[in-house]
């Protein structure tokens, strides 16, 4: 089995797929949508996919995938907690620090904490956290550092300036695990349904009257994330984190309400929710 991920190892998103698929062959990815099109095109049997953290919010290119790119399926999730370190080379002290590398979501994770331990340094943003480090390593780049985690740090033999550089140590990253849709997510426990909405331009409230057809069954929604609808200036699609199994009721029939309010209506997957971090 063939699990992809975007970014090289030491990734953080390879440590989820690790966690999850320790036994399958790992495959680093340079972009999120190349990620999608592999599982779709079936070059790869699972995605792991970052979609949110605690504190740099959603990850925009991962929740286009999951609109754009038919096929395909959400079979899991998990929470972890992310451990930001700032690597530099050999002999690399925090004051010769003129430059941070790493990924934009990591550099706003990371923020708050290097205004205070690095003022001078200027933030660039790169494709991944681990390929900033790997290129720090290859280069010899001296005033040059890396946010990253510690198992990057070992991969490419970098001296470790900093630990838990993140601005709150409850910092925590959501993963979803994608598949091709004719795969059956394993069911069980807390089950979650991930939803795509787009609300008719037609139809008065439509959002909130959708909203209200799981509210009125007692079925928690955790997040409602807009999306511009590109064929409609001004107007949105959403995706909807909610309750339940889209197989089973009480979910089964809240989402039968939703096609007369919505110009489409999309299960992107039901899935065990994945445990937060204490």
């Amino acid at each position: 089995m063939t699990i992809v991920y975007q970014g090289e190892p030491g990734a953080y998103s390879e440590a989820a797929a690790l966690a999850d698929f320790p036994d399958a062959r790992l495959s680093g990815l340079p972009t999120f949508r190349r990620v999608f099109d592999a599982v779709a095109s079936g070059e790869a049997a699972r995605g792991v996919v970052p979609v949110e953290n605690s504190i740099g919010g959603s990850i925009v290119a991962v929740l286009d995938g999951l609109l754009e790119v038919g096929g395909l399926r959400i079979v899991g999730e998990r929470w972890d907690r992310i451990a930001h370190a700032l690597l530099a080379v050999e002999g690399t002290a925090l004051e010769d620090v003129r430059e941070v590398r790493s990924h934009p979501q990591a550099l706003r994770q990371c923020a708050a904490s290097l205004r205070n331990r690095l003022p001078q340094a200027e933030l660039v943003e790169a494709f991944d956290t681990a390929g900033a480090a790997r290129q720090i390593a290859q280069d010899k780049l001296a005033g040059v550092a890396a946010i990253a985690s510690a198992r990057a740090a070992e991969l490419y033999g970098l001296h470790v300036l900093a630990e838990h550089v993140e601005s709150e140590r409850s910092n925590v990253t959501r993963f979803l695990v994608i598949a091709r849709d004719n795969v059956e997510p394993e069911r069980g426990g807390a089950m979650k349904t991930m939803l795509a909405l787009t609300p008719g331009l037609a139809v008065p409230n439509a959002l909130f009257r959708s909203l209200t057809a799981f509210v009125g069954r007692r079925l928690r929604v955790w997040k409602v994330e807009p999306r511009p609808r590109p064929d409609t200036p001004g107007a949105y699609r959403y995706l909807v984190d909610v309750e339940g199994d889209a197989e089973a009721e009480p979910l089964k029939s809240a989402l039968a309400d939703l096609p007369a309010l919505n110009d489409a209506v999309r299960v992107l997957g039901s899935y065990p929710a994945g445990e937060i971090p204490g």
